[in-house]
């Protein structure tokens, strides 16, 4: 008997910094083992909206559920004790540490199965496991970005954010790091993703949601958002 999917439902989020609204009454929806993209111009609230659902910035309206269960302004600390793990845009990885141990520490909230995941991600990245006993610092701006998100596999999540995976990656390991998130996709992870390839991100994605000035625009399959007449001229270089 196959294990029902968790859905991640976030509805009417209404948010910011300070006093402004970044967010203005947004609706998102993910299921396990999706890919959702989030577009839009720069200003929109795609950075905003995973820092919401994370729990890093306070919501003042809307609502946030985990399947049944409203987690709405929890801390980070207990989103990823939910199942949530979120990828900032910064890598964020300790430097001095080694491959190893940057894992370790993504596996802090854990008490078992830690062997197994790191095996798992070793599979996934290969090139980790040859390095797994180096310092982070040293490694490859690609290679930080795979410990990065290698970091948020590490506490077993139910879905993965992702803040711009690819930003200031060649074009050879744009296209692996796009591959990695397929593969992670068949493990049965939701994935919400922002990044800056519209296209490519929108042609991996069962779904996709357009945000202007931190509000829904479109929404749709990402194949249907790729032929969008508007998507296409605003997003995708008018292709």
């Amino acid at each position: 008997m196959n294990k029902k999917k968790i859905t991640l439902k976030a509805e009417g989020l209404v948010g910011g910094y300070g006093g402004m609204n970044i967010l203005n009454s947004i609706d998102i929806e993910i299921t396990q083992g999706e890919i959702v993209s989030i577009i839009g111009p720069n200003g929109a609230g795609k950075t905003t909206l995973l820092k919401s659902i994370f729990g890093l910035i306070e919501l003042k309206k809307g609502n946030i559920f985990l399947g049944e269960v409203e987690v709405t302004n929890q801390s980070p600390q207990n989103m990823v004790m939910s199942g949530l793990s979120y990828v900032p845009q910064e890598r964020n990885i300790f430097p001095t540490l080694t491959v190893k141990e940057n894992l370790d520490m993504g596996a802090y909230l854990r008490e078992n199965n830690l062997k197994e995941s790191m095996e798992s991600i070793f599979s996934l990245y290969p090139v980790l496991n040859e390095k797994r006993n180096q310092a982070a610092g040293e490694l490859s701006g690609g290679q930080q970005q795979m410990l990065a998100i290698s970091r948020g596999l590490m506490s077993d999540p139910q879905f993965l954010l992702l803040d711009e995976p690819t930003a200031g990656l060649s074009p050879k390991l744009f296209d692996e790091t796009f591959d990695s998130i397929l593969k992670i996709k068949e493990l049965g992870i939701g994935i919400l993703i922002v990044e800056q390839n519209a296209k490519k991100s929108l042609k991996i994605s069962n779904r996709g949601y357009v945000l202007v000035a931190g509000e829904n625009r479109l929404t749709g399959t990402g194949e249907s958002l790729l032929i969008n007449k508007e998507v296409a001229n605003l997003f995708l270089g008018g292709q």
